[in-house]
């Protein structure tokens, strides 16, 4: 489970989880006293259970192939939920092909596991260029937070100027804690990729990763019942272009409130 929130309403606090993913079908909770209250304390709990979810375990990206428009899924669960579905952008994803990548051969007296297996390290990088400083993250898209169950040996990426050969800062398989703002300029990522098989290693030479950096500002979207309302009113803005006419059918698609019983689904388009 992920803490969702943590508030204060009306004197009273209330604690707000979400799953970790969709499979998750049990919980567990823990309320203990803070460590440096002492004494005996008498507390009143109450539980409310919720649920909606939605199609994608993994989370949403608006991309041009979708012509700029994101539909998504929501099912009602557990009980009666009311809702009022919102999406914002936060993020640029910038997704890097692979520029240069070689294979290089593990030695025995390096390399040479415990049963006589050699592990063989794959390099990739991938050039990019920054018009203006920004706040920098690495994606390994079907590598990141995945440790002990990774089916590599390891992986590790480095970011260098491309001039100097400089290191700027450097990560693995934990991308949110390895970010740094990073100067206008050309870089060059390093990923380093490790296995014993030559076969594995094969199939990662055109694997391609993701940059990602913030927005400066939030792109707030729409909610709409419909693809084609969503396609043609990219935002609140563009309403006032509109004829009365037409204005008045697009804010008919909007999705505003909405009750569901359990089982329900809908559809929502931003």
């Amino acid at each position: 489970m992920i803490l969702d929130s943590l508030g204060r309403v009306d004197g009273r606090y209330f604690l707000s989880c979400v799953p970790s993913s969709v499979s998750v079908t049990a919980c567990r909770s823990s309320l203990g006293q803070f460590w440096s209250q002492l004494g005996r304390a008498v507390v009143d709990v109450s539980v409310v259970f919720t649920g909606i979810t939605h199609d994608n375990a993994q989370g949403y990206a608006l991309t041009p192939e979708r012509g700029g428009v994101l539909r998504v899924q929501l099912q009602s669960t557990i009980g009666t939920n009311t809702i009022e579905p919102a999406a914002s952008l936060t993020k640029w994803r910038t997704q890097l092909a692979v520029s240069r990548s070689v294979i290089v051969a593990g030695s025995k007296e390096r390399d040479d596991l415990d049963d006589n297996r050699i592990v063989h390290t794959r390099i990739n990088e991938y050039d990019f260029t920054l018009d203006q400083p920004s706040k920098v993250r690495v994606v390994v898209p079907v590598l990141s937070h995945i440790l002990y169950e990774s089916p590599l040996e390891s992986q590790f990426w480095q970011v260098y100027e491309s001039q100097s050969k400089k290191l700027i800062f450097q990560g693995d398989a934990w991308p949110k804690q390895s970010s740094m703002v990073v100067p206008r300029g050309q870089y060059v990522i390093r990923l380093q990729l490790r296995h014993d098989a030559m076969s594995v290693l094969d199939r990662m030479k055109d694997l391609a990763i993701v940059l990602e950096r913030p927005l400066e500002k939030s792109i707030v979207l729409g909610a709409y019942v419909d693809g084609a309302a969503a396609l043609v009113t990219p935002d609140d803005n563009f309403l006032t272009d509109q004829s009365p006419t037409s204005s008045t059918t697009v804010r008919a698609s909007k999705f505003g409130v909405a009750k569901f019983r359990p089982g329900h689904r809908t559809v929502v388009f931003f």
